[in-house]
């Protein structure tokens, strides 16, 4: 779109060591945010949705130029399904992803990748994410994930609720996203795609 032309750019995703995250097939009891808390990331369309299914536990790990507002909306709705876990060391962002059933990505912006999409899918949990940017490129939608429009919390809310209710296919969903970032999103898998790039550049 900016007159670059396509046969001279290639894209490389990011990778993630993961054999360093557990994986345990059986769905936890949380569903988990990590991420900024600011405008873009959605943070306020999931906490609207979070307010429709009281009876899901939310936990949210990160901070960010919302965190005051995030805690006086959670406060003021007393929203007793939330937890806001602040900033967590790597440690304890793998020990909130073992205990979790799916991570929710809702971005409004456009995700140039969503990392986070890729460490669940190594600890074999299935994502929610918004039809936006990457995020779409990645999730395989009702494979690895589900997806929704950018936004829209009431269809957040069916999504969040397909994957509390039903363990079984979350487990199946968790399962696929582990294969998913084991085949695509390894450190061998992202040298080897840089090696090839390398080769092609020397040989042009």
């Amino acid at each position: 779109e900016f007159g670059f032309s396509a046969d001279r750019i290639t894209h490389v995703p990011n990778f993630v060591d993961v054999e360093s995250f557990t994986y345990r097939n059986a769905p936890g009891d949380h569903l988990l945010y990590l991420g900024r808390l600011s405008p873009e990331k959605g943070i306020m369309t999931l906490l609207g949705a979070m307010r429709s299914a009281p009876d899901t536990k939310l936990v949210i790990a990160g901070t960010g130029p919302m965190a005051d507002e995030v805690s006086r909306y959670v406060a003021e709705h007393h929203m007793q399904n939330v937890e806001l876990a602040g900033h967590c060391s790597a440690e304890r962002v793998r020990e909130l992803l073992a205990g979790s059933y799916a991570v929710v990505l809702p971005s409004e912006w456009y995700e140039t990748f969503g990392l986070c999409i890729v460490e669940a899918f190594a600890s074999g949990r299935p994502v929610i994410g918004s039809r936006i940017g990457a995020i779409p490129d990645i999730i395989e939608d009702r494979k690895t994930g589900l997806l929704f429009p950018p936004g829209a919390a009431a269809a957040l809310v069916t999504c969040i609720r397909e994957l509390a209710n039903d363990r079984e296919r979350t487990a199946a969903m968790g399962k696929a996203a582990r294969a998913a970032a084991e085949a695509h999103y390894g450190p061998e898998t992202f040298y080897q795609r840089v090696l090839a790039v390398y080769d092609e550049v020397l040989q042009s």
